[in-house]
């Protein structure tokens, strides 16, 4: 499966709410989530992006969950953490 690189500020890439319930719903649905978000994850990342959070969005009793990405700025010069 091949993906455009990502174009814009943001990026989310949805993955199951509820794994148990695509499991049981669909056994061999894991897979085609697992290999559609790696592929999401490898272009995005591929393309300079970083995973800024994680979302969860819950209405009417059912749920969604997303990884946010957006284009890495590169190091932070002002990070104490940063060794030089």
């Amino acid at each position: 499966m091949a993906l455009s690189a990502p174009r814009g500020e943001s990026v989310a890439i949805e993955i199951p709410y509820d794994l148990a319930a695509v499991r049981e719903r669909d056994p061999g649905g894991l897979a085609s989530w697992r290999e559609f978000t790696r592929t999401a994850f490898q272009t995005c990342l591929g393309a300079g992006y970083s995973v800024d959070d994680f979302l969860v969005l819950r209405e009417a009793g059912e749920g969604r969950s997303f990884y946010l990405l957006s284009p890495d700025p590169g190091p932070d010069r002002s990070d104490p953490r940063r060794s030089e």
